[in-house]
């Protein structure tokens, strides 16, 4: 678990904040770790859809001192990656939906995803933000 967060890194935040809106793209590992998994994303503040992913916050709560609200288990319905479970759910923000724009894959691995993120996404105002582990592969 603390791998996970502490594996987390932003490779470049977005520039120009838009007013509700929160632009990025997320990477890593995918389900089997052969494949790498690119999600191109933005978060809208307020925007009342079907979306199928929310902002949360997470932690492990023998690092943070108390227990969140819910275990990421429970919140996923169990459908969580080994790496994230015992991880406790502090702040969920129904009103911020994340839709995934875009969902690419890699045969090469998450180097060779890193090079090709930050080379199309270094110029955009838009988060890139590296993880070690895919939560949905």
């Amino acid at each position: 678990m603390a791998e996970t967060l502490e594996g987390t890194k932003v490779h470049q935040r977005q520039r120009e904040l838009a007013i509700g809106r929160w632009d990025f793209v997320v990477f890593g590992p995918g389900a089997d770790d052969k494949k790498a998994v690119l999600r191109v994303c933005v978060a809208e503040q307020m925007v009342i859809q079907d979306a199928s992913l929310y902002m949360a916050s997470i932690g492990d709560p023998s690092q943070v001192g108390k227990p969140g609200m819910i275990s990421i288990e429970e919140l996923a319905g169990g459908d969580v990656a080994e790496e994230l479970r015992g991880l406790e759910v502090y702040h969920v923000s129904p009103l911020r939906p994340i839709a995934v724009t875009e969902k690419r894959e890699g045969a090469a691995g998450v180097d060779r995803m890193r090079d090709l993120a930050l080379e199309e996404f270094s110029s955009r105002n838009i988060a890139v933000i590296e993880t070690l582990t895919s939560p949905y592969g």
